[in-house]
């Protein structure tokens, strides 16, 4: 995973243990410098 000070989107895949269901979450993040 890359961390910078201008992160412009974000990709995050959450697997669920319980259903073993993946689930992928796209969530746009502006961040001024």
């Amino acid at each position: 995973m890359a961390s910078g000070p201008a992160v412009f989107s974000a990709v995050i895949v959450d697997i669920n243990e319980d259903t073993g269901k993946a689930e992928s979450i796209q969530r746009l993040q502006l961040t001024h410098p």
